[in-house]
């Protein structure tokens, strides 16, 4: 598309809306950002491995302890900084499976088969604030933003937004659609990085409407990305499904 002047910039920019009932459930833009769907400046993060969308973080997950449900000194992961990538092919948040069993421990959750963990459904807005420190701008995530709210064997259950993953190429943490649906998310090839700024309709203070439990999508095969050049224009692909976008 770059090459046929379709576009004017290498960058493809991604809304989120992970509820389901809400009549558009995203946005692709290709050739820049679309400022109807997020708030503020971006944030951007260099690429570190051009052959994924990968770039450190320094300091991926922390909460501080007044803000725990449970008795717990202060909580940080990747104090000296991990590696992560923005993936909206990953339904989650995915990281080391110590490191995020530790994490969902502390949020009081229960281990589920496959690596899930199970929330209280009646404690969600009590759970804490997550911040993830991105190029200096601390990112929060609330409870109701990294829990998912499922239907399994006939009742509701809610679902830790955090699965643990142990990558052949990590350790890395894996962005997926629980933190863009937050962060409005941009993916810029010419200058090798990645941006996130505020949804202006980020994840409600409720638990996002209720979906299947076999809608959730893990971690696929990492793609490369790719260098383009640039001339005009833009294209919106619009009314996604929500529940594909989870």
């Amino acid at each position: 598309m770059i090459a046929q002047g379709l576009v004017s910039e290498p960058v493809s920019s991604f809304y989120l809306d992970r509820n389901a009932s809400d009549p558009i459930g995203g946005e692709l833009l290709l050739g820049g950002t679309d400022p109807k769907y997020y708030i503020g400046e971006f944030t951007y993060a260099d690429m570190t491995h051009e052959a994924y969308w990968q770039f450190k973080s320094v300091s991926i997950v922390e909460f501080p302890a007044v803000r725990l449900i449970i008795h717990l000194e202060a909580f940080k992961l990747c104090s000296d900084g991990c590696q992560a990538i923005a993936d909206t092919g990953t339904s989650l948040i995915a990281g080391p499976i110590e490191e995020v069993n530790r994490l969902n421990e502390a949020l009081g959750g229960t281990r589920m088969p496959g690596g899930t963990w199970m929330l209280d459904c009646s404690k969600v807005n009590e759970l804490p604030s997550i911040d993830f420190l991105i190029s200096g701008k601390k990112m929060r995530l609330d409870g109701p933003d990294y829990v998912l709210q499922l239907r399994s064997f006939g009742r509701t259950v809610c679902i830790s937004g955090f699965m643990g993953i142990d990558i052949p190429i990590g350790p890395l943490w894996i962005l997926g659609d629980v933190f863009i649906g937050k962060f409005y998310t941009t993916f810029d090839v010419g200058r090798s990085r990645v941006g996130f700024a505020t949804a202006k309709r980020p994840v409600s203070s409720s638990i996002p409407h209720t979906l299947p439990m076999t809608q959730l999508r893990p971690a696929r095969r990492l793609l490369p990305a790719r260098k383009l050049s640039t001339p005009e224009g833009s294209f919106v692909f619009s009314r996604f499904f929500a529940a594909d976008l989870l």
